[in-house]
């Protein structure tokens, strides 16, 4: 049966285990979903499967690139129980996203990105896709074999890097602007407030 959605949890302490940016009552929902056909797991496996041998570009400052990593890392949460071949093909097409938010800047494989430059574009605008679809990714996929820890290691110095350095009013003087009286609900502030806020649960 699938199970009824799970209240907002509030206060929770980070656990100890991944995935901490999905609650155990939210997954348990989600993979009742899988259990019991449910449309919208159709739809979602459909579209996962129809592209799983493609491949996007960034579009918008790794736009595609962190909302395809959260898709397919998402189907293999659903999935790691009850089909693992499968739940593993996702996984491996996350990490092929996770590795371009972190390396390149438009196209997979182009070398193009990591460091700080990879977030800097656009007042630390690219940091709300690069940066909370790293955190995502490192999160939901942490447990998954094929995540070896070399790309972790890769992945958490990236994440730290870039959320470290959002905050420092020298290589972002943006902050002079978005912490002014009035300008609090900037979306860039809460951009930069929702990367780091994942990044947190998801490294701690």
């Amino acid at each position: 049966a699938v199970l009824a959605p799970p209240a907002r949890a509030s206060g929770d302490p980070v656990r100890s285990a991944h995935p901490r940016l999905l609650s155990p009552d939210r997954l348990a929902y989600l993979k009742s979903l899988v259990a019991t056909g449910d449309p919208s797991w159709v739809k979602l496996k459909a579209s996962l499967d129809a592209y799983l041998s493609t491949t996007d570009s960034a579009v918008y400052m790794g736009g595609a690139w962190s909302a395809n990593l959260q898709q397919y890392a998402l189907g293999y949460l659903m999935l790691k129980d009850t089909n693992p071949s499968l739940a593993n093909k996702y996984a491996d097409k996350a990490l092929v996203y996770l590795k371009a938010l972190v390396r390149d800047t438009d196209t997979v494989d182009d070398g193009l990105g990591g460091g700080i430059n990879s977030v800097r574009r656009d007042s630390w605008y690219a940091l709300r896709n690069v940066g909370t679809g790293a955190a995502l990714g490192y999160d939901w996929l942490y447990d998954y074999p094929g995540f070896k820890a070399d790309l972790k290691a890769e992945v958490r110095g990236q994440i730290e890097l870039w959320n470290d350095g959002v905050w420092n009013i020298t290589i972002n003087p943006f902050l002079l602007y978005v912490n002014t009286p009035g300008r609090a609900a900037s979306n860039y502030y809460w951009g930069y407030m929702q990367s780091s806020l994942d990044a947190g649960y998801a490294l701690y």
